[in-house]
């Protein structure tokens, strides 16, 4: 599945898998997925959080930490399963890359992939900042020129 993906996407999921070991989680959910995008720093996604946005990783992991508190227990698997919401995500970006008419997934359709999960944490962590999801979308798809 990630074969398409590149480096910095790679990362993202990477970095996501282990800040929910960080918190003690036993999965990976829309929360892990939003901070391994913002963590990551060089890419598309965090660049629009960051710089259009203002929601920096440090931001974000506050919030986690506020909505889904560290497990007490040490997860000790090497990967983490994923939510049905985080593998929508993720199966989300492929699209967006394809309706880009893009044969790779980097940050940017990962970012655009979440987005539209409504019912992941993700969103939540998003819309509790004040944002608007379609805002966030229009930004990403500017900076792709394919903006309206």
């Amino acid at each position: 599945m990630y074969e398409r993906f590149t480096n910095r996407a790679k990362k993202v999921i990477n970095l996501a898998i282990q800040e929910g070991k960080l918190f003690n989680h036993e999965h990976l959910g829309t929360e892990h997925l939003l901070l391994g995008l913002s963590k990551e720093g060089g890419g598309v996604a965090a660049n629009v959080l960051e710089h259009c946005f203002n929601l920096s990783f440090r931001r974000i992991h506050l919030d986690v930490k506020k909505k889904v508190p560290s497990a007490p227990e040490l997860v000790t698997m090497s990967e983490l399963p994923q939510t049905a919401h985080a593998k929508k995500a993720i199966e989300n970006a492929w699209e967006e890359a394809q309706l880009l008419s893009h044969n790779y997934v980097g940050t940017e359709h990962l970012l655009l992939g979440l987005l539209r999960v409504e019912e992941g944490l993700a969103i939540k962590i998003l819309e509790d900042r004040g944002l608007r999801i379609k805002d966030i979308r229009a930004e990403v798809l500017n900076i792709l020129g394919h903006g309206l």
